[in-house]
């Protein structure tokens, strides 16, 4: 490790702010040019750490300019070291935890190499990542590294359902629930997403007039601002709320584990290590894109069905491989766009005790079924 006391930082154009290592530093250190290598940046009793490219010039990122509250002329100390690779494991879970690490790619979508080191804090793995692009900047996250699996799976669960599938420069989530919201936000703090990282956007229908009072909801529910409102006529007659992070990196790693574990639990029979992962993904699934209904019409004993929808048929397959693991008979309506699966009792319960159909009407259905089948003494 190389230190480097009291550097002053610089302004170069309108808003760029660098450090310039001394030649004599350059000449006699250990560090070749361009090299990948870590930075500890420190003012005061702050810390920050960087994945950087070593040079006489290095451009101090956004995070670390917000972070540490960095401004023209201000003194720093630099600690250079050589960056120490994580190794990737050969398995995706770890001592009942998923690990995260498992599933970061080598590169990003558009080429870009991508380097982690594994950190600690607080007695916990956390995952520094970074990738460089073919211009020279850099983009960087700080994650944890093993996560628990019934947590992820409600996180990828909710993805699945609400997530956008075409903003690939982030992550975007879209619920009219307030409470799936809270929901996906612990999870990204859960993950270690800084608050500065999250943004939030409401669309609403130009001819809602008491948007104001949907704002003050929201706002009073979180304690925060909604970063951008924006106002559409083809919005049919709605509002709609997103939760979005501005990460390429962290939309890759999450969409890559939300692809292969999706998979996994289609193609392969639940065993004790993924039970609990596809517990939270099907429960939040159901809660997004899925439906309970119970069918009394002419019977004197109540039959239900359960309903996921979804316009993509390959999901729609996966969803039935994994709902026919929990034992029901899934069948694929090919041309409405949905599976569907008449539910018992025993199934019922499972449904309410894995948590689908939390924050959403479709639970009470769920137990009133439940109540209304005991009658019967079904077991």
């Amino acid at each position: 490790m190389s230190l480097l006391k009291s550097i002053n930082i610089k302004k170069i154009g309108k808003n760029r702010l660098i450090i310039y290592l001394p030649k004599s530093f350059r000449k006699n250190n250990k560090f070749n040019n361009k090299e990948t290598v870590k930075m500890s940046l420190k003012k005061h009793d702050k810390e920050l750490i960087v994945i950087s490219k070593f040079n006489y010039l290095i451009t101090l990122k956004k995070e670390a300019v917000s972070n540490l509250n960095l401004k023209h002329g201000d003194s720093i100390d630099v600690f250079i070291s050589k960056l120490n690779v994580a190794e990737k494991p050969t398995y995706f879970i770890n001592n009942g935890k998923i690990d995260l690490l498992f599933f970061i790619p080598d590169n990003t979508l558009k080429g870009s190499k991508i380097f982690v080191e594994e950190v600690n804090r607080l007695n916990e793995s956390y995952l520094t990542i970074c990738s460089f692009h073919e211009r020279g900047s850099a983009s960087q996250i700080e994650i944890k590294r093993f996560v628990d699996p019934y947590l992820f799976g409600k996180f990828l669960g909710q993805l699945q359902a609400e997530g956008s599938k075409t903003f690939m420069d982030g992550l975007e989530f879209c619920n009219k629930s307030l409470s799936e919201h809270r929901d996906f936000v612990d999870f990204l703090y859960y993950l270690g997403i800084q608050k500065n990282k999250i943004f939030t956007k409401l669309d609403y229908h130009e001819s809602i007039k008491n948007i104001k009072d949907e704002i003050n909801k929201f706002e009073n529910f979180f304690s925060c601002k909604i970063n951008y409102i924006s106002k559409s006529n083809k919005s049919r007659g709605g509002s709609g709320l997103k939760i979005i992070v501005r990460s390429t990196l962290l939309s890759e790693i999450v969409n890559n584990s939300l692809h292969s574990l999706r998979k996994l639990l289609a193609s392969q029979k639940l065993n004790k290590e993924i039970n609990f992962f596809a517990n939270g993904f099907l429960a939040k699934l159901l809660s997004g894109d899925g439906s309970f209904e119970i069918i009394s019409k002419n019977r004197n004993v109540p039959q239900a069905r359960l309903y996921i929808a979804d316009w993509n048929l390959d999901y729609l397959n996966d969803y039935a491989s994994i709902m026919s693991k929990y034992g029901f008979s899934p069948k694929i309506n090919h041309k409405w766009k949905y599976v569907r699966s008449y539910c018992n009792d025993e199934l019922a319960k499972k449904l309410l005790k894995m948590g689908a159909f939390d924050n959403n009407p479709n639970k009470n259905k769920l137990i009133s079924f439940i109540k209304s089948r005991e009658k019967y003494n079904f077991h």
